[in-house]
């Protein structure tokens, strides 16, 4: 018996254009059924809410009511080893803000820059597809 892929890809993300764009590539280009969050918070909770159906998390930095690196934080810590390692990459307009090491620590897989190329996001899913939580895959531009 086959096992079932995880079918969820969470976007959170506070900026409805970017949300938008996500959602309808990521439906037209891949088999996974999307799942959006407005900001931090309600992240969490539809993180808390579909667990072990999410593959991955899409995950603003800059957004009101818990920004990308608390909710990643929290996230890592949770108990539930099916929270703990979804695997995770970061979208930011400012590259700046972390060095690579900070973003590596911070339990981050990848981290891509606004605006992103969808092409090399669907690299990136299908290169995370089978990877552990904690692989790093880098910032791509």
């Amino acid at each position: 018996m086959a096992v079932e892929k995880k079918k969820i890809i969470l976007v959170v993300e506070d900026n409805k254009i970017v949300q938008t764009m996500m959602k309808k590539n990521l439906e037209t280009f891949t088999e996974y059924r999307i799942v959006q969050a407005k900001d931090g918070q309600d992240g969490m909770r539809k993180a808390e809410e579909l667990g072990d159906q999410i593959a991955f998390i899409l995950l603003d930095f800059a957004m009101p009511n818990k920004r990308g690196e608390d909710f990643i934080q929290e996230l890592r810590q949770k108990k539930e080893e099916k929270l703990r390692d979804i695997i995770t990459i970061g979208v930011t307009g400012n590259q700046n803000n972390w060095s690579k090491e900070e973003l590596k620590n911070m339990g981050i897989n990848a981290v891509m820059i606004k605006p992103v190329d969808f092409n090399r996001l669907l690299m990136l899913l299908k290169k995370l597809e089978n990877a552990q939580k904690d692989a790093w895959e880098g910032v791509i531009f």
